[in-house]
C-alpha cells in the first residue's frame, strides 16, 4: 500500500502550484491507514481470550502483567507498520524535507505515526477484552472510527462543527494526530514565501487558515505536535488500565455441562420410549486390503510411507477400534477407508459387501465424525440434527415424509440421551453454549440421522470425563446393536470403554499392523495372542489391557527388539483375516449392492429451500451481527446527521466540500463495516460447508445463493434506516426521484462490500488474511474514489485503478443525483478548481457565481456526470455478481480444511 499510495501522490509536494487538497488528503490518508491496520489484530485477541481464562484460572499471572506483555509485543508490529509505510509515502510524495525543511521533519511524521499505530492498538484491544463476539466487537470499533474521522477535522472543518459536538473534536486523539501531520508539513519551514493572495502571511499559513487548522483564528503551530505525543502517552495508559478492568470484571466463558438431573442416565428408560421408526438401511460390512498411503515429503520429493499394507475389515453390528502408538497412522487410515483424504497416493483395495467402493455412492451411505466438529452456535440441537436428516435422507425414498423424519430425528436424539436438551442452542467457545461432551453427542447424531450403514468417528471420548466418555460408548453401542458398522479411533480409553469394543485392528508406529481380529471377553483373545511372545511382559491384574497393550508394543519395537509387525505378518491370526475378507467378498450379490443414481440424496430445489429456511434462522438469531449492524447505520447516520442539522443550505466551497467529504467518509465506512462484520459470520458457514461437502449433503451454489437471499433484506433494511436518518437532517433534495437513487447507491455500495467479503472468506485460509486483504480493497476503493485526489490528478498510470474499483462509481452516483440541477449559488475559493470553473464561465461579468451542479463538475474535473448514474449502478451490480460467481468457484475449487 505504501508504494501503490506513494506513487499515486508522486511528488505532489514538489510541484510549482500547492494543491492543498492533495497534501491534506495524502496525509488524512497516511493517518487513516496506519489507524485501520491497528483493528487487524482484535479478532485473534478475542480468539485468543479463552486461553488467557485458563490460564488466569490456572493463576499464572496478574491481568496487568498479561495486558502490558501484549501491549509490548506490539510495539515491533508498529514500528515495522511506521517505518516501512511512512518512509516509501514521505519520500515519493515529496513531503516537507527540504526548501527550508529538514529531514528532522520525517523523523517527526514517522514518530507520529508510530505512535499513532501503537496508541490505536492498544485503544482497539479494549474492543476485544470488551466485547462479546467478533461481530460486535468490530461493529462497535466501526462506530468507534466512524466518529473519530468524522470529529477529526478533515471531513467537516473544526469551524463548521456545532459547538454541541466541538467537545468530541478536542477529545479526539485522531485529530490530535492529523493536526501534528499538517503543522509538521506546512510548519516545516518549505511554505514560508509569501502567499500570493496575501502577502501579510506564509503560504502555509494560508493553507493551515484554508483548511481549517486554526485556533481563535490563527494558525495552529510546531508547538501541537508535541501536545499530540503527550496527550497518546495518556492515551495508553488509559487504554492498558480499560483492558486490565474489562479482562479482570467482565468473563464470556464457554457453556458449561449441564447438571447431571438433566439427563437419562438409565439405558432402560432411554430405550423404553422409543419410537420404532422404519427408515430401511442397508446392512454393510466394509473389507480392505493391502492399503498404502504415500505422500510426498515437505522438503524434498522423496515418497513417505504412512501405512503399510493393512488389511482388515468393519462388520456390520460391530464396534470396531482403530488403535495404535502416536504417529501409527490410525486417523489416516480411516480417512483413507472413509475417502476423506483429498492429497497422497492410495493404493489397495476397499470393498464394501464384496463391491468395489464407489466413491459417491459409499459417501452417502456412511457417516463420518470429525474430532473437533463445527456446528451452527445460533441453530438449537433439534434444528442442527434435522437439517441434516432433510438433506441426506432420500426424498424419493417413500418412507421419507417429513413426519417420519421428525420421529427419526427423535429417536436418535434419544439415543444419545439429547432430548431432554434438544431445544437448546449450540453456542460456541466464545458465547458460551453446549458443554463439549454435549457437543460430541451431537455430532454424532448429526450423522445418525443420516441413516449411514457405516458410522466413522474421530477420537469420540477423547477429551472427556469417564462419564461423558460412559454416556457416549453407550450410544455407539446402541448404534451397532442396530446393524450398522461402527469404526472409531481411540487414544489411552479405560478399561470399561476398551472392553466395550468388539474388534481392534492396532497398528505400530510406521503404518504396519501389529494386531487385528475380535478382542474377545474382557480383551481375552488380545491377551493372549500377546502373551505368547516370549518378550512380551505378562498383564498384571487389574491392569487396563489397552493401556498394556499400548506399552507393550512401545513405538513398534520392544526393548529386546522383537518386532510385532513382523510377527503378526506371518501368524496364524492375519491368515484368518485374510480368509474372512475373502469370505465376506465373496458374499457380494445385486442384493446387497449399495448404489444410488445421484450423488445427492434432495434435488437442488430442496437444497435451496432447507438451506434458506436454516440461514434465515440463523440471520434472525445473530443479533450481535444483525442487530449491531442496524444500530451502526442509524449511529452513523445520526452522528453526521447532527453536524448538519442545524446549518444552512451550503453557501460556499468549504460548506460543498464538507458535505461531499461526509458522503465519502459514511460510504466508506458503511462498506468497511459490510465488509469486516461478515467475515467471521460467511467463515463459520464455509467450515461447515466444508463437512457438508464431504457427506455430499448439498451443492456449492446453494449455499451461495441462500445466503445471498438471507443477507440481502438486511442490507436493505440497514441502507433504508441510514438513508432516513441521515438524508434529511443533511437537507438534501426532496425530490421523492433523488430520494431513493440515494438509497439504491447505498444499498448497492452495502450489497457489494458485503459479498466481496464473502469472497475473500472463500479464497482465504481464515478471518485474519480475508481482513488483511480486505483492509486493501477498502484502501484503493478510498484512495481512487476521487476524494483524497481528484480524478483529473490521478497518474495516467493508476487510472485503471479508478475504474477497477467501487468508491468513484457510488460517490458518482451519489453526488449526481443530489446535485443534478441544483442551481444554490456557491461561492468559490481563490484559486480552487471551481474557482477557475466560475472565472471562465462568468469572464467580465460582475457578482457572477455558479452553482451546486457546477461545483461537482468543476471539482471532479467534469468526470462527474449525471449521464453515468445508470452505468455506476451497473456496475456496482456486476461486482456483487462477479464476487458471488468467484466465491462459488472457490467453494468447488479450495478446501483449507482438507486432510
Amino acid at each position: 500500500m505504501g508504494i501503490i499510495v506513494g506513487t499515486v501522490f508522486w511528488q505532489i509536494g514538489n510541484k510549482d502550484n500547492i494543491n492543498a487538497q492533495a497534501l491534506i488528503g495524502i496525509i488524512f490518508q497516511s493517518l487513516l491507514f496506519i489507524t485501520l491496520g491497528a483493528q487487524v489484530t482484535i479478532l485473534d485477541q478475542i480468539t485468543s481470550r479463552g486461553i488467557f481464562y485458563k490460564q488466569q484460572d490456572a493463576n499464572f499471572f496478574p491481568t496487568w502483567s498479561f495486558v502490558l506483555g501484549s501491549s509490548i509485543a506490539y510495539i515491533p508490529t508498529a514500528i515495522i507498520d511506521a517505518v516501512a509505510y511512512g518512509t516509501i509515502v514521505f519520500w515519493f510524495a515529496g513531503l516537507a524535507s527540504d526548501d527550508g525543511a529538514s529531514v528532522a521533519n520525517y523523523f517527526a511524521y514517522l514518530l507520529i505515526l508510530l505512535v499513532s499505530s501503537l496508541s490505536f492498538g492498544l485503544t482497539f484491544s479494549v474492543f476485544a477484552a470488551a466485547f462479546r463476539d467478533k461481530s460486535s466487537a468490530i461493529g462497535g470499533l466501526s462506530l468507534f472510527l466512524v466518529i473519530i474521522i468524522l470529529f477529526s477535522g478533515f471531513t467537516v472543518q473544526a469551524s463548521l462543527i456545532p459547538d454541541y459536538w466541538i467537545w468530541v473534536y478536542w477529545c479526539n486523539l485522531f485529530a490530535w494526530f492529523l493536526r501534528a501531520l499538517v503543522v509538521n508539513e506546512f510548519r516545516s519551514g518549505k511554505y514560508d514565501y509569501p502567499d500570493p493572495n496575501d502577502p501579510s502571511q506564509s503560504q502555509g499559513e494560508a493553507v493551515l487558515r484554508g483548511l481549517g487548522f486554526t485556533l481563535n483564528g490563527e494558525p495552529f503551530t510546531f508547538e501541537w505536535l508535541w501536545y499530540a505525543l503527550a496527550l497518546a502517552v495518556g492515551v495508553i495508559i488509559l487504554s492498558i488500565l480499560a483492558s486490565v478492568f474489562f479482562l479482570t470484571r467482565f468473563r464470556y466463558e464457554t457453556g458449561k455441562a449441564l447438571s447431571s438431573d438433566v439427563h437419562t442416565d438409565s439405558e432402560e428408560d432411554t430405550e423404553g420410549d422409543e419410537e420404532d421408526v422404519e427408515i430401511p438401511f442397508k446392512r454393510a460390512t466394509l473389507t480392505f486390503r493391502d492399503v498404502h498411503y504415500y505422500v510426498t515429503a515437505s522438503v524434498s520429493d522423496e515418497k513417505l510411507e504412512l501405512l503399510k499394507g493393512v488389511d482388515g475389515f468393519i462388520e456390520a453390528g460391530k464396534l470396531t477400534a482403530l488403535m495404535g502408538s502416536s504417529g501409527a497412522g490410525k486417523t489416516t487410515l480411516m480417512d483413507v477407508l472413509s475417502l476423506r483424504k483429498s492429497g497422497g497416493e492410495i493404493t489397495g483395495e476397499v470393498r464394501v459387501n464384496g463391491h468395489l467402493q464407489e466413491p459417491n455412492s459409499f459417501r452417502r451411505c456412511t457417516g463420518y465424525v470429525e474430532q473437533f466438529d463445527t456446528q451452527s452456535p445460533q441453530l438449537t440441537i433439534r434444528e442442527t440434527v434435522r437439517f441434516s436428516a432433510k438433506l441426506r435422507l432420500d426424498e424419493n425414498d417413500p418412507t421419507v415424509t417429513d413426519e417420519s423424519i421428525d420421529r427419526f430425528v427423535t429417536q436418535n436424539l434419544k439415543l444419545l440421551e439429547l432430548d431432554l436438551i434438544e431445544d437448546f442452542q449450540v453456542g460456541s467457545d466464545i458465547e458460551g453454549g453446549l458443554s463439549f461432551e454435549q457437543r460430541k453427542r451431537l455430532s454424532i447424531a448429526v450423522e445418525l440421522v443420516a441413516n449411514p450403514s457405516i458410522l466413522f468417528l474421530d477420537e469420540p471420548t477423547s477429551g472427556l470425563d469417564a462419564r461423558a466418555a460412559s454416556i457416549v460408548m453407550r450410544g455407539l453401542k446402541r448404534i451397532a446393536l442396530g446393524g450398522r458398522a461402527v469404526c472409531a479411533t481411540i487414544h489411552q480409553p479405560s478399561t470399561e470403554i476398551f472392553n466395550g469394543f468388539d474388534s481392534l485392528l492396532l497398528l505400530k508406529r510406521g503404518g504396519e499392523p501389529v494386531f487385528f481380529g475380535e478382542l474377545g471377553n474382557y480383551s481375552y483373545n488380545l491377551i493372549t495372542y500377546f502373551e505368547r511372545f516370549e518378550a512380551t511382559q505378562r498383564i498384571n491384574p487389574g491392569e487396563n489391557p489397552g493401556t498394556w497393550m499400548l506399552t507393550t508394543i512401545g513405538a513398534g519395537q520392544a526393548e529386546r527388539g522383537f518386532d510385532y509387525a513382523a510377527s503378526y505378518a506371518k501368524s496364524k491370526l492375519r491368515e484368518e483375516a485374510l480368509e474372512k475378507i475373502e469370505e465376506l467378498n465373496s458374499q457380494a450379490s445385486d442384493e446387497n449392492l449399495i448404489s444410488f443414481s445421484s450423488i445427492y440424496a434432495t434435488s437442488l430445489r430442496t437444497q435451496f429451500r432447507e438451506m434458506r429456511k436454516r440461514l434465515r434462522t440463523i440471520y434472525w438469531r445473530n443479533t450481535g451481527y444483525n442487530n449491531g449492524r442496524l444500530i451502526i447505520a442509524a449511529m452513523i447516520a445520526l452522528l453526521f446527521g447532527t453536524v448538519y442539522v442545524s446549518s444552512p443550505t451550503p453557501k460556499n466551497e468549504s460548506d460543498m466540500m464538507s458535505r461531499v467529504t461526509s458522503i465519502y467518509v459514511t460510504t466508506t465506512f458503511l462498506g468497511v463495516t459490510a465488509l469486516n462484520t461478515i467475515l467471521p459470520v460467511f467463515e463459520v458457514e464455509r467450515n461447515m460447508f466444508y463437512r457438508h461437502r464431504a457427506a455430499r449433503m448439498y451443492k456449492e451454489i446453494t449455499l451461495i445463493s441462500a445466503i445471498a437471499v438471507a443477507e440481502i433484506p438486511f442490507l436493505m433494511i440497514s441502507s433504508m434506516i441510514f438513508c432516513v436518518c441521515w438524508y434529511f437532517m443533511a437537507r438534501f433534495s426532496l425530490d421523492a426521484g433523488s430520494f431513493f437513487l440515494y438509497y439504491l447507491f447505498i444499498f448497492l455500495n452495502n450489497a457489494a462490500f458485503a459479498f466481496v467479503g464473502q469472497m475473500l472468506i472463500s479464497l482465504t485460509k481464515n478471518q485474519t488474511a480475508a481482513q488483511g486483504f480486505g483492509a486493501m480493497f477498502n484502501g484503493m476503493s478510498s484512495l481512487f474514489s476521487g476524494v483524497l485526489l481528484q480524478p483529473q490528478s490521478i497518474p495516467a498510470f493508476w487510472k485503471f485503478a479508478y475504474w477497477l474499483f467501487p468508491g468513484h462509481y457510488v460517490l458518482e452516483g451519489l453526488l449526481t443525483s443530489q446535485y443534478h440541477n441544483d442551481n444554490t449559488p456557491i461561492e468559490p475559493t481563490h484559486g480552487s478548481p471551481y474557482w477557475k470553473f466560475v472565472e471562465e464561465q462568468c469572464g467580465d461579468q460582475s457578482g457572477c457565481t455558479g452553482t451546486a451542479e457546477d461545483f461537482i463538475f468543476a471539482t471532479f474535473g467534469g468526470n462527474f456526470r449525471f449521464s453515468h448514474l445508470w452505468y455506476d449502478a451497473l456496475y456496482l451490480l456486476g461486482l456483487s455478481l462477479a464476487a458471488r460467481v468467484i466465491s462459488l468457484w472457490a467453494l468447488i475449487k479450495l478446501d483449507y480444511l482438507a486432510k
